[in-house]
C-alpha cells in the first residue's frame, strides 16, 4: 500500500513562531532586530520598554514567557504580550496569536479568532500564516472548505520558500486539489521541500521516484531520499526504505538485515506499517524465525487499527503460532479486519462461521462474509459463496443462474473447484443450458489441476462418450489419477471397468482389488459389490458368510441393493440361519427407502421397483402375508 505523506497541518512550535524562526518564514526588520538583541536585554528592562509600547520588546517578552527563558514559563503572560504586539500590527505576533488560539495555550481555544489572526499575518506576507490559512480552507476549519482558496494560500507560502508549504503544494498538484493534476510539477515541489530539509518532501519525492510517477522510476534515488528522511526521524520513510531493501529493485540490492533495522527504527516510533512489516519479517523467517516476536509486533500494529495486522493476529490465533491457539480470538480479530474491508479476513471469517470454529455455526453470516469477499474478486470466496448456496445454505432463495454466475467468476480466475462445480451444472443443466462438451472441457481443466472429483468425472465422460468421443484408455487414465488420490468413487469405477466393461479386457483380480479398496474406504455400493464377488465366487472362493457381512456393511449405510441382497440371504439362510422376520424387515427398507435417490446405488424409485421384482417371489409373498 502506498502511503501519502501530508505535512502536519498544525502550527510550528510556538516559541519558533514567536522569534520568527519558522523555516522559510519572512521576518520584519523589527522582529529580526528583536530576535538578535533580545538575549542582551534584562527582563526588567524589556518589560519597561514593552509597557512603553515598544513592539519588539512586547514580542520578545512574549517569547520569554512562552519558553520560560529567564522567567517562569507562563502561557497566559506570553499570550497577553503577543496580543499587544499584534494589535500594533506586528505580523509575526499576529501569526503567534493564530497559534495561541488554535492550540488553546494561554487562552481558550477559538478557531474563529485563530483564523482571523492567521489571515491578518498572511496578508502581511508571513509564510507560516499563509500556510495555515491554506490549511484552514483545506480542512474546512473556521471557514467553509474551499480547495481553490487552500491551493492559492499554500502556493503563496511555498513561493516564499516555506518548506512545509512546498511539500503540501506537491500534494495539490499530485491529486488535483484546487488545480489540475500535474505529476512533474508535484514532484518538482516535493524536491524543493526536500531541498528545504522537510522530511515529508523527501518522503513524497522518494515515493514518486520509486514508482515512476512524473519521472522515470529510479529506485536508487528513491532509496537515497528515503534514507535522508529516515535519518531525520521520519518513520514512514524508514518503513519504505525497509521495504525497498527487503524486496530489492533495479540498482538496490536486497539487504535483509538493514531492512529489518529500518522497520525496527520506524516500529519503535509507533509506525503501524513498520510494526506489521517487522512482525512479518519474524513470521516469514526473513530474519531468525520468531513467531512470538512476530505476534508481539503484529499485535502492536493491530491495536492501532491496521487491518493487515489485525488479520495477521487472527491468523496467529487460528494456527497457534506465537500464541496459544484460540479460534474464538481468531474470529474476533478476523472480524476487526473484515469490518475494514480486508478481503482475506472476510473469507476466513466466513470459513470459521460456516464450520462453527470458535463460535456457533452460522451459515447465513458465513454467506454474507463470503459475498463481501467475493464482490472484491476473491475466487475462493466466490466459490464458497456459490457452493454454500448450492448446498442450501442461504436463508433466502437464490436462483440457480446466480449460483452458476458466481461459479463462473471463480472459474474464470482459474479456481479448480469452481471449474468442477460449473462443469457439474453444465452436465445437469441446472441454471444453465445442458452442455456435456463444455462440462468435459471444464472437468479437464480442473483435472489437470489435480482435483480428484474432476478427474473421476472426466473419466466417466470418456467411459460413456458424453461430450467427448468415448475412450476407455483415457477413462482408465483419469480414473487411475483420481484413485491414486484415494478418491473412492474412482476406485469403484475402475473395479466396474475391469469387471468386464465394454472396451477393456475383463480382469477379475484387478476388479476385485479396486472394488475392495473402495469398500474398505467405506463406499456402500462397493461394499455391496464385494458381497456379490463372494456370493458368486468371482476372483475369490465362494463364501456366503463373507458375502453376508459385506451386504450388511452396505445396508447399514442405506444402500437399497445391499438391503435387498441381505433380505434374500436371511430368507434363504445363505451365510446365516434363516430368519424370515429379519428378511422382511430388510425388504421394507429396500422397497420403501427414505434417502435422496441415487441411481448408482439403486435408490431411485424405478430401481426400488426393480429391487422388489428381484426379491424371491415366495419371500415377497410371505412378507406381504405377515404384514
Amino acid at each position: 500500500m502506498i502511503r501519502i505523506r501530508q505535512h502536519a497541518v498544525v502550527a510550528q512550535a510556538l516559541a519558533c513562531a514567536l522569534v520568527c524562526a519558522t523555516p522559510g518564514a519572512r521576518a520584519t526588520d523589527a522582529a529580526a532586530v528583536a530576535a538578535s538583541a533580545a538575549s542582551r536585554v534584562s527582563t526588567a528592562d524589556m518589560r519597561v520598554k514593552a509597557e512603553a509600547g515598544d513592539v519588539a520588546a512586547q514580542f520578545n517578552l512574549a517569547r520569554r514567557y512562552s519558553l520560560g527563558d529567564l522567567v517562569e514559563k507562563d502561557d497566559a503572560q506570553a499570550f497577553a504580550w503577543a496580543t499587544k504586539a499584534a494589535d500594533q500590527g506586528l505580523p509575526e505576533a499576529q501569526d503567534a496569536l493564530g497559534i495561541f488560539y488554535g492550540s488553546g495555550r494561554g487562552v481558550a481555544r477559538d478557531d474563529a479568532r485563530m483564523f482571523e489572526w492567521y489571515a491578518k499575518a498572511a496578508r502581511q506576507g508571513v509564510a507560516h500564516a499563509q500556510f495555515m490559512v491554506g490549511a484552514c480552507y483545506g480542512l474546512g476549519r473556521a471557514v467553509a472548505k474551499d480547495d481553490s482558496e487552500s491551493f492559492q494560500w499554500t502556493r503563496k507560502a511555498a513561493e516564499q520558500g516555506f518548506g512545509p508549504a512546498q511539500s503540501e503544494l506537491g500534494l495539490f498538484y499530485e491529486f488535483g486539489k484546487g488545480v489540475d493534476v500535474d505529476l512533474p510539477l508535484a514532484l518538482a515541489w516535493y524536491r524543493r521541500a526536500a531541498d528545504s530539509d522537510v522530511a515529508s518532501g523527501m518522503y513524497n519525492a522518494a515515493r514518486m521516484i520509486e514508482h515512476g510517477m512524473g519521472t522515470p522510476a529510479d529506485p536508487p534515488a528513491a532509496a537515497a531520499l528515503y534514507r535522508k528522511a529516515a535519518d531525520r526521524g521520519d518513520p514512514e520513510a524508514a518503513n519504505n526504505l525497509g521495504l525497498l531493501l527487503q524486496n530489492g529493485a533495479a540498482g538496490v540490492p536486497v539487504d535483509v538485515p538493514e531492512s529489518v533495522a529500518m522497520f525496527r527504527q520506524a516500529a519503535e516510533k509507533g509506525d503501524a506499517y513498520a510494526q506489521f512489516n517487522l512482525g512479518k519479517s519474524y513470521w516469514s523467517g526473513k530474519v531468525t524465525q520468531d513467531d512470538g516476536a512476530a505476534f508481539s509486533w503484529y499485535l502492536k500494529s493491530a491495536n492501532q487499527g491496521l487491518m493487515q495486522a489485525q488479520f495477521a493476529v487472527g491468523l496467529a490465533y487460528a494456527t497457534g503460532r506465537g500464541v496459544g491457539r484460540d479460534l474464538h480470538a481468531a474470529g474476533e480479530w478476523y472480524r476487526k479486519a473484515a469490518d475494514q474491508g480486508f478481503m482475506t479476513a472476510q473469507y476466513n471469517l466466513g470459513v470459521q462461521l460456516e464450520r462453527g470454529e470458535g463460535s456457533p455455526r452460522d451459515a447465513a453470516s458465513a454467506l454474507a462474509w463470503y459475498e463481501k469477499a467475493a464482490r472484491q474478486g476473491m475466487p475462493e470466496a466466490q466459490y464458497n459463496y456459490a457452493s454454500l448456496v448450492d448446498r442450501g445454505g442461504s436463508p433466502t432463495p437464490v436462483s440457480q443462474e446466480t449460483i452458476v454466475e458466481w461459479y463462473r467468476k471463480s472459474a474464470d480466475q482459474g479456481f479448480a473447484m469452481a471449474r468442477t462445480n460449473l462443469a457439474i451444472h453444465y452436465l445437469d443443466g441446472t441454471g444453465i443450458p445442458r452442455d456435456a462438451a463444455k462440462a468435459a472441457s471444464l472437468f479437464e481443466l480442473a483435472a489437470k489441476q489435480g482435483v480428484a472429483l474432476a478427474q473421476n468425472n472426466l473419466a466417466l465422460l470418456y467411459d460413456r462418450g458424453m461430450g467427448v468421443p468415448r475412450s476407455v484408455p483415457l477413462a482408465l487414465e483419469w480414473y487411475g489419477k483420481a484413485a491414486a488420490q484415494g478418491f473412492v468413487e474412482a476406485e469403484y469405477n475402475l473395479g466396474i471397468l475391469y469387471s468386464g466393461g465394454e472396451g477393456v479386457a475383463p480382469d477379475p483380480a484387478l476388479a476385485l482389488s479396486w472394488t475392495r479398496k473402495a469398500a474398505d474406504h467405506g463406499l456402500a455400493v462397493a461394499q455391496n459389490h464385494m458381497g456379490l464377488f463372494y456370493r458368486e465366487g468371482k476372483a475369490v472362493p465362494r463364501d456366503d458368510r463373507a458375502a453376508l457381512e459385506w451386504y450388511r456393511k452396505a445396508a447399514l449405510q442405506g444402500n437399497p441393493l445391499a438391503e435387498a441382497n441381505l433380505a434374500n440371504a436371511y430368507y434363504e439362510g445363505r451365510g446365516v440361519a434363516p430368519d424370515k422376520a429379519v428378511a422382511c424387515d430388510w425388504i421394507k427398507h429396500a422397497v420403501a427407502g427414505s434417502k435422496k435417490p441415487d441411481p448408482r446405488d439403486g435408490s431411485s424409485p424405478a430401481q426400488r421397483q426393480q429391487n422388489a421384482a428381484l426379491l424371491d417371489r415366495s419371500m415377497a409373498r410371505d412378507c406381504a402375508t405377515s404384514r
